[in-house]
C-alpha cells in the first residue's frame, strides 16, 4: 500500500505502530522528506484491505493520510532514488577517504 501526504516528521516506526493493529507486516519505507509518502506491505491482502477501510483520510500529525494501492511504477521509482541516493553517499565517502586536508 502506499500512503501519501505524509507529515514530515512521520517515520517507519510510527507508521508500522499504526498500521500493524490489522495484521502482520512484512515491511514499512518512508520515502525521504521532499516526497512525503510511505509504503507498507502486509503479509495477507484482507489484511490490507481492511486497514485501507479503517485508515484511508484518517490524520496523523495533523494531517490526513491518503492510503492507497501500490502500483509497480511507484515502487520501481522508490527503489530507483534509494539507489541513487546510496551511489551518491558511496561516492561522498570515498571522496572524503581520499582528500589530504
Amino acid at each position: 500500500m502506499a500512503v501519501a501526504d505524509l507529515h514530515p516528521d512521520v517515520t517507519e516506526q510510527l507508521l508500522h505502530a499504526i498500521f500493524s493493529p490489522f495484521g502482520p507486516i512484512c515491511s514499512v519505507r518512508v520515502t525521504n522528506l521532499s516526497r512525503g509518502y510511505g509504503f507498507v506491505i502486509f503479509k495477507r491482502r484482507h489484511d490490507a484491505e481492511k486497514a485501507l477501510k479503517a485508515l484511508t483520510f484518517s490524520e496523523l500529525m495533523g494531517k490526513p493520510m491518503n492510503i492507497m494501492w501500490a502500483k509497480d511504477m511507484t515502487v520501481k521509482s522508490v527503489l530507483s532514488d534509494y539507489k541513487q541516493m546510496v551511489k551518491t553517499f558511496k561516492t561522498d565517502l570515498c571522496i572524503r577517504l581520499n582528500t589530504v586536508f
